[in-house]
């Protein structure tokens, strides 16, 4: 075997036919990117005690790599790459080593506190009680680990940590305060999730990729989630969303293809761009009146939606969201302002003036009903719109007494069966009251 070193960086190894085990001579300081890469039958490294640094890319091409061993010089590893090593089974750190220290083949930092690397041909493993922190890309690519137990007193879980891991259940103790960005990305076949009481955020692609996650409760106390983070989450069909919550990033539950209701919170203000697209079961989502502000692709293809409220126990507003998209914002910016003369679609508008005036009893909106009854009704029975009919049937502040057999044939006529029921019940609750 011969090694091509120049100025202390080992620029290529050319090895034997049928060698295996390489032991870097004494000497060298940096390993250039790929300089194993033509040699598919190595199997064993060993690292010289002159080599402080170990990257990840080094050893991109190594795929029959089973054993690394670490120097008692090595202070820095930069993970990037170290998930495409598949046959990877085991690392070992030279017990001079200041910084990191191996038990079962997996590595951790030396006083045992951070799991910085598990080789991806592990099948099982038990994380060490002393283990606090499950350090960056720790487990990516470890498709083969279908359980892990976590440590009683683990508090955080970085960036990236299971990603493309082959976890099935993620059991996350109570000691947990920070998981980020990333930290279960494509876990494909991770069903089972239970996070704990003590974090703030969900962040940006948490869960992206977790095509088998069924169901989520996100604690009280979380005010954020992240962009991306549930999105293709394609078997996510139940997601609740505590008050808590202010901030709903950009895709976060894009292409959930299995949700099928959603409640957001009081405190959100704006429905990001594509937070639900593609999101094809969806048939109701709550908006409460904080919202200020939907994006044209908020609820892009969501091509089941039909419901639409601005309270849990609102009546249908809108049912065709398809056809009508683009109008939403400016039908909540007229709930915020009191503007009613804002140009908008007379059907959509008529719906949010009328059922906001009957929560709110806003005088702006009353007299603009009382002016325009005539033309809303007309609208209404016209179009359908059973709502805002039932809701003008439990007042006596708009339908007269001497209109309503008017409104009545109308319904007749535009063969409004359920319209006509209503107003007919209506009629007769107002004679008997004379």
């Amino acid at each position: 075997m011969s090694f091509i070193i120049e100025n202390g960086v080992l620029k290529k190894y050319i090895a034997e036919p049928g060698s295996t085990r390489v032991e870097i001579p004494e000497g060298v300081t940096e390993i250039d990117n790929f300089a194993f890469s033509d040699w598919k039958e190595i199997k064993e490294i060993i690292l010289p005690d002159s080599i402080t640094e170990l990257k990840g890319q080094v050893l991109c091409g190594c795929n029959a790599l089973t054993h690394l061993h670490i120097s008692g010089s090595v202070t820095q590893i930069d993970l990037f790459r170290f998930n495409t090593l598949r046959s990877l089974a085991e690392i070992t750190v030279s017990e001079n080593n200041s910084c990191f220290c191996s038990l079962d083949g997996v590595l951790y930092t030396k006083d045992m506190k951070t799991l910085v690397l598990c080789p991806l041909c592990k099948s099982s493993i038990t994380i060490p009680e002393s283990v606090t922190c499950i350090g960056e890309h720790a487990f990516a690519g470890c498709f083969q680990i279908t359980e892990i137990r976590f440590p009683a007193h683990l508090t955080a879980i970085k960036s990236y940590a299971f990603h493309g891991c082959g976890i099935r259940e993620a059991l996350i103790p109570e000691s947990v305060k920070n998981i980020e960005n990333g930290a279960f990305y494509c876990c494909r076949n991770l069903s089972i999730i239970k996070l704990p009481d003590g974090i703030t955020e969900i962040a940006g692609y948490t869960f992206d990729g977790c095509h088998d996650l069924t169901e989520v409760s996100i604690p009280d106390g979380v005010t954020k989630i992240g962009s991306y983070a549930f999105d293709s989450c394609a078997k996510l069909s139940a997601v609740s969303i505590p008050d808590s919550v202010s901030s709903i990033g950009i895709s976060a539950f894009r292409l959930c293809v299995s949700l099928t209701n959603v409640i957001l919170p009081e405190q959100i203000t704006e429905i990001e761009d594509s937070t639900f697209f593609g999101c094809s079961a969806l048939r109701c989502i709550t908006i409460p009146e904080s919202v200020q502000r939907i994006s044209i692709m908020a609820l892009g293809c969501c091509n089941s939606l039909c419901m639409i409220k601005l309270h849990p126990n609102d009546p249908e507003m809108i049912r065709d969201y398809r056809e009508i998209i683009h109008l939403i914002s400016t039908g909540l910016w007229i709930i915020q302002t009191g503007d009613t003369s804002i140009p908008l679609d007379h059907n959509l508008k008529y719906t949010f003036i009328v059922l906001h005036f009957l929560r709110t009893k806003d005088s702006r909106f009353k007299l603009y009903i009382q002016k325009n009854i005539q033309k809303i009704m007309k609208k209404c029975i016209a179009c359908g719109d059973t709502a805002v009919i039932r809701a003008f049937a439990e007042t006596d502040d708009f339908i007269t007494k001497g209109c309503i057999e008017k409104y009545i044939r109308r319904a007749l006529d535009c063969n409004q069966q359920e319209i006509y029921d209503i107003l007919t019940a209506y009629s007769r609750k107002t004679k008997d009251s004379v």
